[in-house]
């Protein structure tokens, strides 16, 4: 009976390590958000169709490296701006058409790719 719990303490111990610093899935990261350091979420390789992003996205408040890719999102929750540490953030791609306020909030910031989005060709006059 010793030898069963201690082995079942060890797969426990064990599978609470598994959890990804280093993320390819959106449900995988968010299980324990504060541990990921990086997510790459590509819609060609996962046959993912995400069209949206959850405001759980800003969970995510030690990712420094988070990669959309290829994706079916049209916005960003207004979440993002809890993502303090990010420094890089990719949405090539997607079908985004705007831009919220809160992404220019993030201080560490160093890039922002949106290659092949559906941005307006119309600009607002202030």
């Amino acid at each position: 009976m010793k030898v069963l719990i201690l082995i079942v303490l060890i797969f426990v111990s064990l599978a609470g390590k598994s959890q990804c610093t280093e993320c390819t899935s959106l449900a995988e990261a968010l299980k324990d958000p504060q541990k990921v350091k990086t997510l790459k979420l590509n819609g060609w390789q996962s046959g993912s169709n995400l069209d949206s992003l959850p405001p759980g996205i800003g969970l995510l408040s030690n990712a420094e490296v988070i990669y959309f890719s290829d994706l079916n999102i049209k916005t960003i929750p207004k979440e993002i701006a809890y993502l303090v540490k990010l420094k890089v953030l990719s949405f090539a791609g997607c079908k985004l058409e705007s831009l919220p306020e809160e992404i220019f909030t993030l201080t560490n910031l160093e890039q922002l790719i949106l290659l092949d989005n559906k941005f307006s060709k119309e600009t607002k006059k202030i």
